[in-house]
């Protein structure tokens, strides 16, 4: 799978139901969350049950309701979390994630623990 790092980001291309968009990798994330710029730009559908508070800098909460995804796919790989719910409720920021190019989101520990990641961010290019 391609990482790209741009500004000491890493971003990588995730399928959003089919749309590749870049998001950032953070293993260190608990949750993958989606930008509501994203959100907009591809119309996605509100979780009518579900919302998540986030916690940002100086204890701001902002709280928004989840969109709901059909797929999810890391290099054609499909991403999902447990459970018995078909499609993958996520939590939308309005915050910006990136600095310079724009990324649809960030891809966290959530959707991530079930695989063993092995990154060599130190090979040639």
């Amino acid at each position: 799978m391609p990482v790209t790092f741009t500004h000491d980001q890493a971003t990588v291309p995730v399928a959003l139901n089919g749309r590749d968009a870049p998001m950032l990798l953070d293993t260190g994330a608990g949750r993958t969350l989606l930008t509501a710029a994203a959100v907009q730009q591809d119309n996605l559908p509100l979780d009518e049950w579900v919302s998540t508070p986030l916690m940002g800098a100086g204890n701001r909460i902002e709280e928004r309701r989840n969109v709901l995804l059909r797929s999810m796919a890391l290099g054609g790989v499909a991403l999902q979390r447990r459970g018995l719910a078909q499609g993958i409720s996520l939590a939308v920021t309005a915050q910006r994630l990136d600095t310079e190019a724009s990324v649809a989101g960030l891809l966290g520990a959530d959707l991530l623990s079930r695989f063993d990641l092995d990154l060599d961010c130190l090979a040639g290019g």
